[in-house]
């Protein structure tokens, strides 16, 4: 497989699990708006999904490299195309609590194969770079798309058909999926591929805390507008703009590569989050 190929799978794999956290604000402002659900009850349906998205990510490494890549691929993608498909038929936010977490324990594990395909690209920094970027861009257009024509027209239920409708058109993408043994599958049936450097478990505890706290700060940006009386189309739209800068600089992460090695990149874009922390809390 020519290198170009084998970012299809990376890309398609990565953005279509990572969809529903990236629209999660109107996600989950939606839901409360036709659920009639308090900020407190829609939050926990959100959390529910990420619950379920982070079990199965933390456990795929135990379990992925003993299916077929390809075959999984595709088992992932309909199953989860079907169970938000059968969300959009039901009137009980109870149930599509439930269905909620079983798509997210789904699409974990495709996420996490986006990430071991993205660690076996021959520059595996480049690959995640541009798996992250395209996981963003897809973001950005249902996150207008969502706001300006599908919840208008369709409701909540639209929103959730069109989640399995992309899920369903990107599913082709796992034809690309390369079904040879790699370096971290193979690692990962050896004992010795569970140990995880003293150095590797900070920074992976590190990446934990920034997770929680930016899907806290994610998840709720939309109810707080909502709270403030924002317009709710101009709220899905600076949303989406800030999407697209995410999506930037994921590809210019990707287009850097090793250039600047790991901490001078680190550093800088962690100065510039604690700046953007410091004027959205003064806003």
């Amino acid at each position: 497989m020519n290198r170009r190929l084998q970012l299809v799978p990376i890309v398609g794999t990565g953005a279509a699990a990572a969809m529903i956290f990236n629209i999660l604000p109107v996600f989950v402002g939606r839901a409360a708006e036709t659920f009639g659900l308090s900020d407190s009850a829609a939050g926990w349906m959100a959390t529910t999904y990420l619950a379920g998205f982070g079990v199965s990510s933390v456990s795929a490494t135990l379990w992925l490299h003993r299916f077929g890549r390809k075959a999984l691929a595709y088992a992932l993608f309909l199953s989860a195309a079907v169970l938000l498909a059968a969300g959009a038929t039901v009137e009980s936010h109870a149930v599509v609590w439930g269905l909620l977490f079983v798509v997210g324990l789904v699409l974990g594990g495709l996420y996490t194969m986006s990430f071991m395909l993205a660690g076996e690209y021959p520059d595996a920094t480049r690959a995640v770079g541009v798996k992250l970027g395209g996981e963003v861009v897809l973001g950005a257009m249902l996150l207008s798309l969502t706001t300006t024509l599908v919840y208008p027209a369709f409701g909540f239920a639209g929103i959730l058909a069109t989640l399995a409708i992309v899920l369903i058109a990107v599913s082709p993408c796992a034809r690309f999926v390369h079904t040879g043994t790699g370096q971290l599958e193979a690692a990962s049936t050896e004992k010795s591929g569970m140990a995880v450097p003293t150095r590797a478990r900070f920074m992976l505890g590190a990446l934990l805390l920034f997770t929680v706290a930016q899907a806290a700060v994610w998840s709720f940006v939309e109810r707080a507008g909502a709270r403030a009386e924002f317009d709710g189309s101009a709220t899905g739209a600076v949303l989406s703009v800030a999407v697209l800068f995410g999506g930037a600089g994921s590809f210019a992460a990707g287009a850097l590569s090793d250039r600047l090695g790991k901490s001078i990149p680190l550093i800088g874009v962690v100065l510039l989050y604690l700046a953007a922390m410091v004027l959205l809390f003064l806003g």
